[in-house]
């Protein structure tokens, strides 16, 4: 771990959340977002691509509650490295509006230390990265109950991904829409493979990130709406909505939380299928 006096080197979350401008309903899940901070309590790890403001639990329940939602899903992010102490700290305080999502060497740690982990319900991976080690991993996160949280590098890796979870029992949520580009289109190989994974009922997908497709700004993200689109007309039962609060990015402007909130009626083609991706979704999944 570094020294803890190092300044912010991104921007911080908007506390001005707006009202979403549609119903959102009852018992409503964010299934992704992050805790930092305070720094002198949770020190960042050392090699981090970033330093963040603090964005405690407690700004993050505001967040929340201004958006009327009940329920989050806390994703270890990077610049903690595979120290979860922020996160399980955050689900010990609050255990009933937070689950999490760790990211640590499921190998290399004892089954009776995991199943200690109260409130965690995924693992994080990367991939390819992590493609050589999945056969190992699967067994154990079925083991545990936990799912596997999974960032791709591209929708093009979509179809090695699904070929290598198959059959494992382990459910698997991938995050970001699959991490399609602008430029690409929501017929090409590893976005159709997706979907086509998705439709027979072999998996879960995040509507998340639409500023990691688009690129920066406010929104309202024309790209990441087509591919949101596409992923609720294939398969509405299975797909979830993640805010990314407090959206570490390295540049703004920061999203504001009530519009992104506010894009999912649009995406989703009306305010009852939004709430069920809010509410029935997350609840089978979680």
């Amino acid at each position: 771990m570094t020294a803890v006096s190092e300044p912010p080197s991104i921007p911080g979350f908007r506390p001005d959340v707006r009202d979403p401008g549609w119903d959102v309903g009852d018992g409503g899940w964010d299934t992704h977002a992050h805790v930092f901070g305070p720094a002198a309590d949770f020190p960042y790890a050392a090699g981090r691509t970033y330093t963040p403001p603090d964005s405690t639990p407690a700004d993050y329940l505001r967040t929340l509650d201004a958006l009327g939602l009940s329920h989050g899903v806390l994703v270890q992010p990077s610049c903690y490295g595979t120290d979860n102490s922020r996160l399980l700290a955050a689900l010990a305080a609050h255990p009933a509006r937070f689950r999490g999502v760790v990211d640590l060497d499921l190998l290399a740690t004892a089954e009776e230390d995991l199943r200690g982990l109260a409130g965690v319900c995924g693992l994080r991976l990367r991939w390819p990265q992590t493609a050589d080690r999945i056969g190992e991993i699967l067994p154990r996160l079925r083991t545990l109950g936990w799912h596997a949280d999974v960032l791709l590098d591209h929708s093009d890796s979509a179809p090695a991904l699904i070929d290598a979870v198959a059959g494992s029992g382990v459910r698997v949520v991938v995050e970001a829409m699959g991490s399609p580009r602008a430029g690409d289109t929501v017929s090409g190989r590893g976005f159709s493979a997706l979907r086509e994974w998705l439709s027979a009922g072999e998996g879960w997908v995040k509507l998340s990130h639409p500023y990691a497709i688009d690129g920066l700004g406010p929104g309202p993200y024309p790209h990441a709406g087509r591919f949101a689109g596409a992923l609720v007309e294939t398969a509405p039962d299975r797909c979830v909505w993640g805010s990314d609060w407090p959206h570490p990015m390295k540049e703004g402007p920061v999203p504001e939380d009530g519009g992104l909130l506010g894009l999912l009626v649009q995406w989703a083609g009306g305010a009852a299928a939004a709430r069920s991706i809010l509410t029935t979704n997350p609840l089978s999944l979680y």
